[in-house]
């Protein structure tokens, strides 16, 4: 098995186990608990110590220990206990699970009748590829488990929901809800024997359904700490032996949806990530000149309608296609449809904001997008098969909209199949003028399904549309 997966293993140190405290040391609450689950839980405070000097933890409402650093998570089983740890700043979340290979109960005659006690937590698809190997029931079991601490339920929330897809061979699964791909990374240690399984799942918080808090401002990296650390121990008399791996980091400022005005609007580089290996850096240039920093307003900064939208487009469309956006500001809509491979053109009608977007598409590679100045009414061509706005059906620019709903004629008149896909805020400012033109025009108007935004985003009242021409 470990042939196709991920090895975990970089670098191999030690670390002393210090003498179990007297049994007195433990308060009477612990006084039942097994001698090894004491071991063990010694061992995850020791790793944590080693790892986290000086960590202090804080309960977030969906029950996972959050470092005021670091996100991380424990697992343990039998002799083994393991640690990942991964930085704020990279803009991740991590969830980790350990299964030693176990031989059958004595109560289950097979492998078959075993794996169907668990058919309340695992799919009858997954049971299916599991058939009578121990081994792939372990594995799916590992899997699932990481995914489901990583997103914060654990096995008390709807799990049947998430389908894993596995290959012939035990391979990294793709997880689906509800037939939509979330995006994540599964990286997997097997001894050579399969007397453990470690599987370690990663994604971006941004993209992550179930949670239900933003993460703080990170401080500055730390110089010693991988942003993504995993350390399985074996516990002997005298060694821990631990190993571990790091992914490549990037600095993020994650959205403050509490805030009017983000302090992240106000920074010089806007930073997202997208998957476990692909972040971007975008260029702003806000200015506290009631516009922001342009003529037309408000074209200097990554709002947050944008990052829903890109968020949408990287993970929910077809891997090719050919687009255009009207009002791109700097650029975030366009850099992601270029990094996923797309082509198209990216245009606005202020010159500053144009520049922006030229500036930050070339920083990354992917499929061929231009940057053109295009002021909404005015006559456009092109072949496409979606046009994406985000954050255009807004207050600042309600005289507009009569010139934007002109443009969307021109465009649907060129491209018959033309999908229409905009990221919008209910601000109660007028915005109903749009939806009003629209449906004079006969267009059909739906909202997507939402349950993949997270719920800060959706408590600010931002949504994804559809328009489509009847």
């Amino acid at each position: 098995m470990s042939s196709h997966t991920t090895p975990l293993t970089v670098t191999l140190y030690r670390l002393p186990l210090t003498s179990l405290p007297p049994s007195p040391a433990y308060p009477p609450s612990l006084s039942r608990i097994h001698p090894s689950h004491k071991l063990l839980s010694l061992s995850s405070l020791l790793l944590k110590a080693h790892l986290v000097p000086n960590y202090t933890l804080t309960p977030p409402p969906y029950k996972k220990p959050v470092h005021e650093d670091y996100v991380f998570n424990v697992s343990h089983d039998q002799d083994i206990c393991c640690l990942a740890v991964m930085g704020i700043n990279t803009g991740m979340i991590v969830g980790l699970d350990v299964v030693v290979h176990k031989p059958l109960p004595k109560h289950t005659p097979t492998v078959s009748h075993y794996v169907s006690l668990f058919t309340s937590q695992i799919p009858p698809l997954e049971i299916s590829w599991i058939g009578s190997d121990l081994t792939r029931f372990y594995y799916v079991w590992s899997c699932r488990e990481a995914f489901f601490k990583m997103i914060g339920t654990g096995l008390l929330g709807d799990v049947l929901e998430y389908d894993f897809e596995f290959g012939e061979i035990m391979d990294e699964p793709r997880v689906r809800r509800g037939g939509v791909v979330i995006p994540c990374k599964f990286f997997t240690e097997t001894s050579t024997d399969t007397v453990y399984i470690i599987t370690c799942c990663a994604s971006s918080f941004y993209a992550c359904p179930s949670f239900s808090s933003f993460l703080p401002p990170p401080p500055p990296p730390s110089p010693t700490l991988p942003p993504l650390t995993l350390l399985p121990i074996t516990l002997s008399p005298s060694t821990i032996l631990p190993t571990y791996t790091s992914l490549s980091s990037s600095t993020l400022v994650p959205y403050d949806p509490t805030s009017k005005l983000s302090p992240t609007l106000k920074q010089s580089t806007f930073h997202l990530s997208l998957s476990p290996t692909i972040y971007l850096t975008l260029n702003q240039a806000y200015q506290p000149d009631s516009k922001g920093g342009t003529s037309l307003g408000f074209g200097a900064s990554v709002y947050p309608c944008s990052i829903v939208l890109s968020l949408y487009i990287f993970d929910h469309l077809p891997e090719e296609g050919r687009f255009i956006e009207l009002g791109a500001g700097p650029g975030l809509v366009g850099v992601v449809c270029k990094v996923k491979g797309w082509g198209g053109v990216v245009t606005d009608g202020d010159e500053k904001s144009c520049g922006l977007a030229r500036g930050n598409l070339g920083r990354v590679e992917g499929g061929e997008v231009k940057v053109e100045r295009y002021r909404w009414g005015e006559r456009g061509g092109g072949v496409f098969e979606w046009l994406f706005m985000s954050d255009v059906v807004a207050r600042p620019y309600v005289e507009a909209m009569e010139d934007l709903v002109k443009s969307l004629e021109m465009f649907f008149e060129g491209n018959a199949d033309l999908k229409v896909l905009f990221s919008y805020q209910k601000r109660g400012g007028g915005e109903e003028r749009f939806w009003n033109m629209c449906e004079e025009k006969g267009w059909k108007m739906e909202r997507i399904e939402d349950w993949w935004i997270r719920s800060e985003w959706r408590k600010e009242g931002i949504e994804i549309w559809r328009i489509m021409k009847s």
